[in-house]
């Protein structure tokens, strides 16, 4: 096990974004990756903090939740980031790759990949 650190949601938001509104976790992550499958475990390098995420920070039923699906508080933030394959489980990436897409806001995850 590995000390990870997720950034959650506290709270939904109404208002600007406060850094109170948000909350690092110390947790940790299994790099334990199942052999021959499509997982991989890769390690956050980049993310971006886009306003849509806002949306996602709002109370539900409010004109924010019909553009969005709003996080449960306590969720870790997702958003679109860079990240370096520390373990595969497959053939389709190798360690030392570098990927992009939807991940949680945290230092490590295993994501289920469907391409390279």
């Amino acid at each position: 096990m590995h000390p990870n650190k997720p950034i959650v949601s506290k709270n939904h938001v109404i208002g600007y974004l406060k850094e109170s509104d948000f909350e690092v976790k110390n947790s940790f992550s299994s790099f334990q990756v199942p052999h021959v499958s499509k997982a991989v475990l890769v390690k956050n390098l980049y993310l971006a903090c886009d306003p849509y995420m806002r949306h996602l920070m709002s109370p539900p039923n409010t004109d924010f939740a019909s553009l969005l699906t709003p996080l449960p508080t306590g969720s870790v933030l997702v958003g679109y980031g860079v990240a370096k394959v520390i373990k595969s489980g497959g053939p389709a990436f190798d360690e030392g790759d570098y990927v992009w897409g939807k991940v949680g806001w945290e230092d490590f995850i295993t994501l289920i990949c469907s391409s390279r």
